[in-house]
């Protein structure tokens, strides 16, 4: 972020975005070189796509609840019946190109185990540590492209909900798997790392296998991705259910209310929710790579 400042915010940014997809991209084909490493791993993928798809319905389901009963006290103490009335919702059908990206990266860590699988000569340079370097570079990517972006970060002290949205997303995500840790085989610990990419799939699922958690990096990978398409469908259901409460919305996006799922949220609840929608999803995904090695 400092880099970023001192070079000058509107340089690089295509540098930046090209050096950025690269090395994500490259992370994934290791995670899935890693993955496929695994000793009986392939009997291991329909119980691990079920974990990952319970993880993320309850992960979202704690992040409703908790919004709609901040929104629901918030209304009834400023007397505020909502938002501006929000344009016609309605459900979009999904596109090849809106499915591109989560395509293409599935696909990736998917190349990378059949490569380890049926032709491990071709992949036989790969070795753990040198992950490190990559995932430390692709984070001051990060950083560079969020300063690059020129979100106003001092609106951050000036909205009560700004701050609120990311601790309600992180919580009730919390809360959600906590209760689900219950019934799993997995520990809370566990539980709480597989889900704390609130959507940032990528990340997630590279941050806990290169940890030496290849499974739970898989899972976790899965339910973040879940996280993201399931979004893809809540928010024109919500704009829907409940037109007046953006907030719903942007905490059940989680890091996608600031990219993929910005748009629909724009184009069903009113202009005022862009902001804090883009904010959210900075302010959560700036935590993800602390509250992962923090819980593992």
């Amino acid at each position: 972020m400092l880099l970023a400042v001192a070079v000058g915010r509107e340089r690089f940014h295509r540098v930046t975005a090209i050096l950025l997809m690269f090395s994500l991209y490259l992370l994934l084909f290791f995670m899935g070189v890693n993955t496929a490493r695994i000793e009986g791993i392939y009997s291991m993928l329909g119980s691990m796509g079920l974990s990952a798809f319970l993880l993320t319905i309850s992960a979202v389901a704690g992040s409703f609840v908790l919004g709609l009963g901040y929104d629901v006290i918030k209304k009834r103490r400023s007397g505020f019946s909502g938002e501006s009335q929000s344009p016609k919702s309605h459900l979009m059908s999904i596109s090849l190109s809106s499915l591109k990206s989560p395509l293409s990266m599935v696909l990736c860590v998917a190349v990378g185990m059949v490569l380890q699988t049926f032709l491990p000569s071709a992949v036989n340079w790969y070795f753990e540590s040198s992950v490190d370097a990559l995932l430390f570079s692709m984070m001051g990517l990060v950083g560079m492209q969020m300063m690059q972006n020129e979100v106003n970060w001092k609106s951050i002290l000036r909205s009560f909900d700004i701050l609120m949205l990311p601790v309600l997303t992180i919580s009730g995500s919390y809360l959600g798997i906590m209760i689900y840790a219950l019934f799993s085989d997995f520990s809370v610990r566990q539980c709480l790392a597989m889900v704390s990419g609130f959507g940032w799939y990528s990340m997630s699922g590279v941050l806990i296998t290169n940890a030496g958690f290849p499974v739970m990096g898989t899972i976790s990978f899965l339910a973040n991705l879940m996280r993201e398409m399931l979004g893809f469908f809540l928010v024109p259901l919500l704009g829907l259910w409940f037109p007046r409460r953006a907030l719903l919305a942007i905490c059940v996006s989680g890091t996608s209310s600031m990219d993929f799922l910005l748009p629909l949220i724009k184009q069903n609840y009113c202009i005022e929710a862009v902001p804090k929608a883009i904010i959210h999803g900075c302010i959560i995904a700036f935590f993800v790579p602390i509250l992962i090695p923090i819980w593992l």
